[in-house]
């Protein structure tokens, strides 16, 4: 999936650099196809649920790392975080309180990054936020 629709989608649009990467959870159907992007694609940060996964997957966390890429563990990073353009991200799950409970026990997928992504929009002069 890699190497036959992301990289050339992304060559396509000229993009070369990725802020942040999401990988929701440790299934490989939702991370084999980044490994074709390490060392192509710039991935300054990676956010992920958790480290604890198979090899496989430890093996991509290791190859980012070695490539450059700062890995941030969610559950471990509560409240909010901002983007360069004012998109703020905020962790709905796994929370730290979920992961100190034993929840990471019910599978990877009951442990899948859910995050409420907003963005400020003025109108007139009254300002809202957005769910994008």
């Amino acid at each position: 999936m890699g190497r036959r629709v992301l990289l050339p989608e992304l060559r396509r649009r000229g993009i070369e650099r990725l802020d942040r990467l999401i990988i929701s959870h440790a299934d490989s159907d939702h991370y084999e196809g980044l490994f074709a992007l390490i060392g192509v694609v710039d991935l300054p940060e990676v956010w992920l649920p958790s480290r604890r996964a198979g090899p496989r997957f430890r093996r991509l966390l290791t190859q980012l790392e070695r490539a450059g890429s700062r890995l941030v563990v969610l559950d471990e990073s509560p409240g909010a975080f901002v983007g360069p353009v004012g998109v703020e991200a905020r962790l709905l799950h796994p929370r730290a309180d979920w992961v100190a409970k034993g929840g990471t026990s019910l599978g990877k997928n009951n442990n899948s990054l859910v995050l409420s992504l907003s963005m400020g929009k003025k109108i007139g002069r009254a300002s809202r936020r957005e769910s994008v």
